[in-house]
């Protein structure tokens, strides 16, 4: 489990806060981010895309309580603890 303070970032290369070993993810894929009190998700561009809750993100996009973010073969699961600040995102 990773705590996003501010922002997190997802990819291939081993810089980013969450390294998904997958040739379909891009170096640098997508970035988890918090606005206020809501949790966003950002694709940066990469070619293989990225996708919420089996939909295509295109712009950035609103993160709720829970959410299965794919990219490539890989799927990460988002979800608020029941004691974050921000409540249920």
């Amino acid at each position: 489990m990773i705590s996003i303070d501010d922002e997190v970032y997802l990819g291939r290369d081993s810089h980013n806060d969450i390294v998904l070993d997958d040739q379909f993810v891009s170096t640098v894929h997508a970035r988890i981010y918090l606005r206020g009190e809501e949790y966003w998700l950002e694709d940066l561009g990469s070619r293989n895309r990225t996708y919420v809750n089996g939909e295509l993100v295109i712009t950035p996009q609103k993160l709720r309580q829970a959410a299965i973010i794919s990219m490539g073969n890989a799927v990460v699961v988002f979800h608020t603890s029941p004691n974050s600040p921000v409540g249920k995102g």
